[in-house]
């Protein structure tokens, strides 16, 4: 893993498959199956310090992606459109700061979510 930001550190396997750990307390991962995202979430409360919310306070939002593009080393600057429907969504392409910009968007909806209730 290695922090890209002040507030977030992504874990990138080796398959390409992406993890965001938000210092606001927002994780978003990019290809994970269930039981890894379970893992991710048991590692992250064990971790999280004092403000870590109760089970039933966690907020999960579960969307299906796909890519325009193969190449990982691929600019962000490519022609083409994102797509966003319902819970899908089409990547122009498979970089790190493509799946951080919607990931901090993710994050930040999600975090919203638990404030509002």
């Amino acid at each position: 893993s290695r922090r890209i930001a002040a507030d977030v550190c992504v874990l990138q396997l080796e398959d390409g498959r992406l993890c965001f750990l938000f210092g606001f307390g927002s994780v978003v991962c990019w290809g994970f199956k269930t039981d890894e995202l379970r893992r991710v979430r048991r590692l992250v409360r064990r971790t999280g310090g004092s403000e870590t919310l109760r089970p039933e306070e966690v907020e999960t939002d579960n969307m299906y992606f796909g890519c325009e593009q193969v190449d990982y080393d691929q600019d962000f600057d490519v022609e083409g459109n994102v797509s966003i429907s319902g819970d899908n969504i089409t990547l122009l392409t498979k970089s790190v700061d493509e799946a951080l910009a919607y990931s901090y968007a993710f994050a930040q909806s999600v975090k919203l979510s638990v404030f509002e209730r």
